[in-house]
């Protein structure tokens, strides 16, 4: 029998008078990885903060590993908006990073101890960013920040991940490396990714909604045109890649990974391994 990482029943969520999220029902099961499509301003954000516990919601229940979002917050993960980090600070990688177990330091004064920068190193190297990590965070790349940023969850040693927009400033190359990235992840833990961008969606991903308030899902991972049309009230194309046809159908262009993963594998491997030690900590 699975077990659920996340339950949702008739969820509501209020914002002067109107909904935010209008009677959610959505349940992710362990080690599954789900994406959640939607216009801006859907209710995408809403839903991961109801999620965290950062929001309470007005009707309805929400379970986290059978526990309340505040009781389970700490085995999240949680890899916010870019525009929410700034970049420009003076800090180097891996004192962004360490600033992931601060949730785990007990007591007034936070004091990062020896273990803290182990795991931090440890998270660091599963992001194969080893060598960035006495660089300033201005020095990096798009793709670099955002390995940065997953590391930085990473050092809390989380059962689950929370992306919101994750793909918003990285170009298309950079954006394959990233689900490459992702789908070595998700072997080890529960993965939830939302984006108003459905270009950006993997084929990789196990299952699929559309939210605009409330949410639309055929529990596949299939983007169909009844859920676009529901969801954003507007025709939309299922165009990727600049070719008319569905998001996840089987396609060959700019995938030139495909058979040729040998490395890929081993790479998948030592992640997977990392991750297991990290959390096993």
């Amino acid at each position: 029998m699975k077990e659920p990482a996340i339950e949702i029943s008739n969820l509501t969520v209020m914002g002067r008078g109107h909904p935010l999220l209008d009677s959610i029902d959505l349940t992710i099961n362990k080690g599954e990885f789900h994406a959640v499509i939607g216009p801006n301003g859907g209710g995408k954000t809403t839903l991961l903060k109801v999620i965290l516990g950062l929001i309470k919601p007005d009707s309805g229940s929400i379970k986290i590993f059978g526990k309340t979002p505040e009781e389970n917050r700490s085995i999240i993960g949680y890899v916010p908006q870019f525009r929410t980090f700034e970049f420009g600070y003076p800090i180097s990688v891996m004192e962004m990073v360490l600033s992931g177990r601060m949730g785990h330091i007990k007591g007034i004064r936070k004091t990062y101890s020896e273990e803290d920068r182990q795991i931090a190193g440890e998270s660091i190297e599963i992001m194969g960013i080893e060598n960035l990590a006495e660089r300033n965070l201005s020095d990096l790349s798009g793709g670099e920040q955002q390995r940065a940023i997953i590391a930085r969850a990473l050092a809390g040693k989380p059962r689950m991940l929370l992306l919101d927009e994750p793909t918003v400033y990285v170009d298309t190359p950079t954006n394959r490396m990233f689900f490459k990235m992702l789908e070595e992840l998700h072997d080890t833990m529960t993965i939830l990714l939302v984006t108003h961008d459905i270009g950006v969606i993997s084929s990789n991903i196990d299952y699929v909604a559309c939210l605009n308030k409330k949410i639309y899902t055929h529990h596949t991972n299939q983007i169909t045109q009844d859920m676009l049309d529901s969801a954003y009230k507007c025709p939309v194309e299922l165009i990727a890649h600049g070719i008319p046809h569905r998001v996840f159908e089987e396609h060959d262009e700019n995938d030139n990974y495909k058979g040729q993963n040998s490395g890929h594998e081993l790479e998948k491997e030592r992640i997977i391994k990392r991750t297991e030690s990290l959390r096993n900590r």
